[in-house]
């Protein structure tokens, strides 16, 4: 299930907060019984544009993001449920002369439990870039 609830001011900032819950324990696995547990999370964020449609100043233009979430994960270890936290960066910069634009992120995650018997922590950090394109490819035109 997921719920969610966002709102902003056009081309000027958006902000955002989901909340998602995940019946893993009802998964079929084999040989994995007794690993999977139901999943809660908050996932939250915020994005901020200074002047969209600036003529003098690339930085402006430029989509600012970040976000957090914190919550459970699926994996059950040594008889207690894994914790997840995390935070990301992002920044979306527009191309000349076009809607298009190229997305860069950061996001930093961790992954723990405490237990009497041993300790669990994984940290991930990742980075990625992604494009959105637009383009006139498929209107048709009114004079070939």
């Amino acid at each position: 299930m997921r719920l969610g609830i966002s709102f902003g001011k056009k081309n000027k900032f958006t902000t955002g907060l989901d909340f998602v819950t995940t019946k893993w324990s009802a998964s079929k696995i084999p040989g994995s019984t007794g690993y999977a547990a139901d999943t809660r999370s908050l996932l939250f964020g915020v994005e901020y544009i200074p002047d969209k449609y600036s003529n003098y100043s690339f930085i402006n233009r430029v989509e600012y993001r970040i976000g957090g979430h914190f919550g459970d994960n699926y994996l059950i270890i040594n008889g207690e449920q894994i914790k997840e936290y995390g935070a990301s960066l992002g920044i979306g910069l527009p191309l000349p002369r076009t809607p298009s634009k190229v997305n860069l992120f950061i996001d930093f995650t961790r992954k723990s439990g405490f237990s009497s018997i041993n300790y669990h922590a994984e940290d991930y950090l990742s980075a990625g870039i992604s494009l959105n394109l637009y383009d006139f490819w498929f209107m048709k035109r009114k004079y070939d």
